[in-house]
């Protein structure tokens, strides 16, 4: 589902923004905290109204003086920083039925559907009798997308999702996401200062600053621009650092890749 901002202000807060996150594309929300990058996910999903101009949603339009959103928060799912914010039953199974039950899903299909959207993301069928809280940090996230995706959304929405992930568990995210996008087809957007898991899943990286955009690229432009994300008070990982490095200093060209292990073979071939 596409999802078209134009000429959105918030307050001071995002001012004046045009840009369209497009149909089953991963597209990774970089900026500062207060840039305004975790503000755009509000609007999107109706939990603040725009000052000025509209966002469009598929076929629902959003403006200051929308007040129904349920049509739009069916086909969006979101998942928090934190996902025991969004806790609050006895088991996974209440958990994962309580969205369904809301939006009257038929109950005669809703063991099936919570079964199916646990499988989904990789967890046990013995954890639906386990209390959401008792998960590890990367059992939790997977429930909180559970959830997020047990009405089949068209559009998910993550917010800092690898904050309390170790690295496996980041992988095992990377590759649950682009099976979303490639397999069924979903809108990701993903609000994130973690530039190894951006590397792993964006299509677009956009760069949020002061409410406003300062960069729109693709994946892989994103090692020309760290002179630019590095103005923006973003901290650049030390392997794109070094990278660019040896090409400006060394005349050296390396691939651009956050994986340590290429970058190691390809400068011992080089100095063979």
């Amino acid at each position: 589902m596409e999802i078209r901002f134009d000429n959105v202000s918030y307050l001071d807060k995002i001012k004046n923004m045009t840009y369209t996150f497009c149909d089953n594309k991963i597209t990774t929300i970089i900026g500062e905290s207060g840039s305004g990058k975790t503000l755009i996910s509000y609007l999107i999903t109706g939990l603040i109204n725009p000052s000025e101009g509209t966002i469009t949603i598929g076929n629902n339009v959003i403006d200051k003086n929308t007040k129904d959103f349920k049509n739009i928060r069916r086909d969006i799912g979101y998942v928090f920083q934190n996902p025991e914010e969004q806790f609050f039953t006895n088991s996974v199974k209440e958990e994962l039925e309580f969205s369904l039950k809301k939006y009257k899903y038929r109950l005669d299909k809703l063991d099936k559907r919570v079964i199916d959207a646990l499988k989904l993301v990789g967890l046990p069928l013995e954890y639906l009798t386990r209390s959401p809280f008792s998960l590890s940090g990367g059992e939790k996230e997977k429930l909180s997308i559970a959830i997020a995706l047990s009405l089949n959304p068209k559009v998910l929405i993550l917010d800092e999702p690898t904050v309390y992930l170790d690295d496996k568990s980041v992988n095992d995210l990377a590759s649950l996401l682009i099976k979303l996008r490639e397999r069924y087809h979903k809108t990701i957007i993903i609000l994130t200062n973690d530039n190894y898991f951006l590397e792993q899943v964006s299509d677009k990286i956009l760069l949020i600053k002061n409410g406003k955009i300062k960069l729109d690229i693709f994946k892989e432009e994103f090692i020309d621009n760290i002179d630019k994300i590095k103005k923006s008070g973003l901290e650049i990982p030390k392997i794109l650092e070094f990278i660019t490095f040896v090409e400006k200093n060394k005349n050296i060209k390396l691939t651009h890749t956050l994986d340590m292990d290429i970058l190691i073979r390809e400068i011992a071939n080089e100095y063979k």
